[in-house]
């Protein structure tokens, strides 16, 4: 159990680094001026939006923040669902439909960190180790 956590987390953290780094050169800015909305799509995963300064600025893939044309060992389907679960528990716990509520990943001291809004008013910030913690995984 513990292995499996840290293989998702580990490889969650690095991409979610690869995609703040690969953008934050896009928007020649910092990586902390460079952060990874994610939000409930109508189906059952979530959709990426890249931002500047926490501004959205474009949507992109998976694969985009992964910096691949092909994601040959899966890990999109590692890190959605996880990523959906977080949107729909902040949904419950705020009572919010999950339309509302914006997760931003952001880079900070070396470390991923989530942002929780309902829609523009922020709830909460925690390490995405944290996170995988409150989800059980």
């Amino acid at each position: 159990k513990i292995n499996t956590r840290y293989m998702i987390f580990g490889k969650t953290q690095k991409i979610m680094k690869t995609g703040i780094s690969k953008y934050s050169k896009e928007f020649e800015t910092t990586k902390e001026n460079t952060q990874i909305l994610v939000r409930a799509n109508e189906g059952d995963g979530v959709n990426y939006t890249m931002c500047n300064n926490w501004k959205p600025k474009n949507e992109v893939s998976f694969k985009d923040i992964m910096d691949v044309r092909v994601d040959l060992l899966g890990f999109e389907m590692m890190a959605s669902p996880f990523l959906r679960k977080s949107v729909d528990m902040y949904s419950k716990y705020y009572d919010a439909s999950n339309s509302q509520i914006n997760l931003f990943i952001f880079e900070k001291s070396d470390k991923i960190g989530v942002a929780v809004y309902e829609g523009t008013k922020f709830k909460e910030t925690l390490t995405l180790e944290k996170q995988f913690e409150r989800l059980g995984i």
